[in-house]
């Protein structure tokens, strides 16, 4: 444990590098790809049953009116994504003009907002992690006393109960599913495994959409190599995940490329995939 520990211990920063002109090329682009529908107003009449099994309600009538008005109230959208993006208001403008969506806005100015927000939020977030680089913090790393003080908390279902404690820490090991827990119990079964981690929570790798906490480390009998697994899902493809998952996993992979004899791999299901 000691020798993995000093292995993975080391905490990084990040920066990122994209180019403001590429940005505003694929956003405009994106936005351009928007739908913005007029406000409507939708009237539903319902007939409510009442009796000893509850209430039930049910639809009968709904009339949908389209909202139009010869004057429109225009809030500060260049504001509302600004303060959303961090972008500056000189970027954001740029890209709605280079979209050609901005006749849009007096249609309905808050879904405009809402889904040019969501967006540009989506291709900023692509082209961070695309350029996203990470570098070691000196003399910063995860305290491994942590792991005396730090006591584990977790409901009696959601506890592996470890066989051979000599190939982990502790005598539980915490699952948050059925594949994790299938997982554990493979970790355990192969004589190839030589020592495994359940990463605790507060492991956690900085990225730009939020903090990442991978799941396990593994280190196999002869093997120099220490395998980080991210996320042990029912899918070993990676754009099956969440994108929010994608991003974080993709950030983690470049933030152990920091660390010599170590390799990660994710997204995976079993043991037998990581030496593959």
């Amino acid at each position: 444990f000691k020798e993995l520990w000093e292995k993975i211990k080391h905490k990084t920063r990040y920066r990122v590098e994209h180019s403001t002109a590429e940005l505003i090329r694929k956003a405009a682009e994106a936005v351009s790809e928007l739908s913005i529908t007029s406000a409507r107003l939708v009237s539903r009449k319902a007939k409510l049953a009442i009796d000893k099994a509850g209430v039930e309600g049910v639809i009968v009538k709904e009339t949908i009116h389209d909202l139009k008005s010869e004057t429109f109230s225009i809030p500060d959208v260049l504001g509302f994504i600004q303060n959303k993006t961090n972008l500056t208001r000189d970027t954001i403008l740029k890209i709605l003009q280079a979209s050609g969506k901005i006749s849009d806005i007096p249609k309905n100015p808050q879904l405009f907002m809402d889904t040019a927000t969501h967006t540009i939020l989506r291709v900023l977030r692509e082209m961070m992690v695309d350029g996203i680089k990470y570098e070691k913090i000196a003399g910063e790393y995860w305290d491994q006393r942590r792991f005396d003080n730090e006591e584990l908390e977790s409901y009696l279902d959601n506890l592996y109960t470890v066989k051979k404690q000599e190939k982990t820490l502790y005598n539980y090991v915490e699952v948050d599913s059925n594949i994790e827990r299938d997982f554990a119990k493979d970790l355990e079964d192969r004589e190839d495994v030589k020592f495994y981690l359940k990463l605790p929570f507060w492991f956690k790798i900085q990225t730009p959409i939020g903090e990442y906490n991978p799941d396990w480390a593994i280190v196999f009998e002869g093997d120099k190599r220490v395998y980080f697994v991210a996320e042990t899902k029912g899918t070993t493809v990676l754009e099956d995940l969440s994108i929010p998952e994608q991003y974080k996993i993709r950030c983690g992979k470049k933030h152990f490329k920091t660390i010599p004899d170590v390799e990660f791999k994710a997204p995976i299901t079993k043991v037998s995939e990581l030496i593959r």
